[in-house]
């Protein structure tokens, strides 16, 4: 199964952000919008993971990953457009995405495995979207944004849901 005939997030792109961010412009004037101008996507899958995260996560926490869905979405409409138009990344897995990504790093979870939190985070995941009934390769393209969210590198090729939120880190 070709992992790119989903819009989840699979396409590749350059690992080092700077090098997916040459040729790109500047923004000498950025355009503001609101967060009324970025589509929410209100779907069963996404009431159902806001449901989970919230009976575990910090509000603190919560309100992080909703800021991080947010900025992530505007970073993908301002330098990388097509990435929405050609169906290369979807509203709804970047916001799995951001509900999920410090899952791990809960009271329970912290005192529940060694492993590390994005790791833990990645497979509790990638278990409760398909418990939900999430489509696999969706379910998958979260679990290794999720794993691979602390993981910067120079080279190679990442997928751009990886990408998105290697460069969301440099913002909140």
């Amino acid at each position: 199964m070709s992992a790119t005939s989903k819009p989840y997030g699979w396409h590749a792109v350059p690992r080092n952000p700077a090098t997916a961010l040459q040729g790109k412009a500047k923004l000498a004037t950025p355009k503001p919008f609101s967060t009324n101008d970025i589509k929410y996507p209100d779907t069963k899958l996404v009431r159902q993971s806001l449901a989970r995260v919230e009976k575990e996560l910090a509000p603190e926490t919560l309100h992080h990953s909703l800021r991080v869905y947010y900025f992530g979405m505007a970073i993908v409409r301002t330098k990388f457009p097509a990435w929405l138009s050609d169906g290369w990344l979807d509203e709804e897995t970047w916001l799995l995405v951001c509900l999920f990504h410090d899952i791990g790093t809960t009271h329970h979870a912290l005192r529940s495995t060694h492993m590390s939190f994005d790791f833990w985070g990645g497979i509790e995941a990638l278990q409760t979207l398909q418990s939900f009934g999430a489509d696999k390769s969706q379910a998958e393209s979260v679990a290794e944004c999720i794993i691979r969210h602390q993981d910067p590198g120079e080279t190679g090729s990442i997928s751009c849901m990886v990408e998105d939120n290697e460069l969301m880190k440099e913002y909140d």
